[in-house]
């Protein structure tokens, strides 16, 4: 059905011109609903079909200057598909595109308030913080304000009493911008990630096979996990639940890389956890980065990866049973695995930190020549230092300084008393943090 009309429309547009204002621009307005919903062949190419028809319309379909009795209606349905078509639009510039969809998408809020469409009014500006949202990828600073000014926007159509399963995935919109906040996140910010997380677990709780409920519960999780509060080994149960919970109901056929990021979550959550035992503990950390490993590959998904690849290296190092060789051995081989991803230009921060947990495992190594173990321990723990300075990762500064210390004092090589000078030299630098 779709296709014979685009067919008899297309035939009508070469036949109609501009001239024709009203029949042009309800043709092509016709054009654009057929190509937005047409459902096979090239969906881009129907994409860019549907923007193209749309833009014709609104030509002719201006505010000041409407043909019939359907102002506005066909006008606002226009503006509001072309901005949507846009936010799907994967050729030009993404920002630009972005931009360009808010824009139509903020002309028709007028209207819908107007003609007291107050529904259609919430979900456009849903849109709206949906596109902002979008500006993440697009490289460009991240404006949450933006994004939650529109989302709370549509609180005020959609209540708690009257639409709750809208109210609760618009509370985990707005918990995700906070999360999203990764370079200025602060406490107060993770704080409203899980008192949203929380309202809309309050619905979705009694629906935990849906995804809203998996969003939610991993949403959390990774909050709680985040938190600093003087209850940390609280938080990190908490979180370990709600993990556990989002695994237990996750469909691993279905969400495959979800269900790899959540053991990765888990697996870092294990590390830091404070209760229980601690071999035990590694044990299960072990254990879900080695799941989501059976997911992940430096192919596909090189980033997930190698962080998983830093967590079970650094797991494998601190565990103690079994045989301690062997285990450093796994370890040092899955920290430079890592390096194969983590380049000090693109992941500065993940570099020095694996050269760091380098540098601890070649301390500790039980294998080959202790001379060249602790050369190269030094060599990790110095390409550590070219990151971590003393007035920007005072912390991270201090712990390498406290290796390097270590090392220098179990150094065979070079002149004794000048290693023991270095060793007290790196422990002055180290408690002055």
């Amino acid at each position: 059905y779709i296709d014979l009309a685009i067919q008899g429309w297309e035939m009508l547009i070469k036949v109609i011109t501009p001239d024709h204002s009203e029949a042009w621009g309800a043709v092509h307005h016709s054009l654009g609903m057929a190509y937005q919903e047409q459902t096979h062949g090239d969906q881009q190419r129907n994409n860019i079909r549907a923007i193209f028809h749309f833009n014709s319309s609104l030509s002719i379909y201006t505010r000041s200057r409407f043909p019939t009795e359907s102002y506005p209606h066909d006008w606002v349905k226009a503006q509001r598909l072309l901005g949507m078509r846009l936010l799907m639009k994967q050729s030009g510039e993404k920002f630009l595109n972005i931009e360009n969809a808010i824009n139509h998408l903020k002309a028709t809020l007028e209207i819908y308030q107007m003609l007291g469409a107050m529904q259609d009014w919430a979900e456009v500006h849903i849109a709206i913080a949906d596109a902002w949202m979008q500006t993440i990828s697009a490289a460009r600073l991240f404006p949450g304000f933006n994004a939650l000014q529109n989302y709370n926007e549509s609180l005020s159509v959609y209540h708690k009493s009257a639409h709750p399963i809208r109210y609760a995935e618009i509370n985990t919109y707005i918990a995700n911008v906070y999360q999203t906040q990764v370079e200025s996140k602060s406490q107060e910010m993770i704080e409203e990630a899980i008192d949203h997380f929380n309202q809309s677990l309050s619905f979705f709780q009694h629906r935990n096979t849906s995804q809203d409920y998996l969003d939610a519960k991993i949403g959390l999780g990774t909050a709680m996990c985040e938190r600093i509060s003087s209850s940390r080994s609280s938080d990190l149960e908490a979180a370990l639940s709600h993990f556990s919970d989002a695994l237990s109901v996750i469909n691993k056929t279905v969400h495959p890389k979800e269900w790899a990021k959540l053991n990765y979550q888990m697996a870092e959550c294990f590390v830091s956890r404070i209760e229980g035992n601690r071999t035990l503990n590694l044990a299960s950390a072990r254990g879900h980065c080695e799941s989501a490993l059976s997911f992940f590959t430096i192919e596909t998904f090189p980033e997930m990866w190698a962080r998983a690849q830093c967590t079970l290296g650094w797991v494998l190092a601190s565990q103690q049973g079994g045989n301690r060789g062997d285990l450093l051995e796994l370890a040092i081989s899955h920290h430079w695995q890592a390096l194969r991803v983590f380049s000090r230009k693109d992941f500065p921060q993940l570099w020095a930190a694996t050269h760091v947990h380098l540098g601890e495992a070649y301390t500790n190594r039980v294998n080959g020549e202790k001379s060249k173990n602790l050369e190269m321990a030094i060599d990790s723990c110095n390409q550590a230092l070219e990151v971590y300075r003393k007035n920007s990762h005072p912390l991270a500064w201090a712990r390498v300084h406290d290796i390097l210390a270590k090392v220098y004092l179990s150094r065979d090589g070079g002149v004794r008393s000048e290693n023991v000078e270095h060793a007290i030299r790196c422990w002055r630098n180290a408690i002055k943090v």
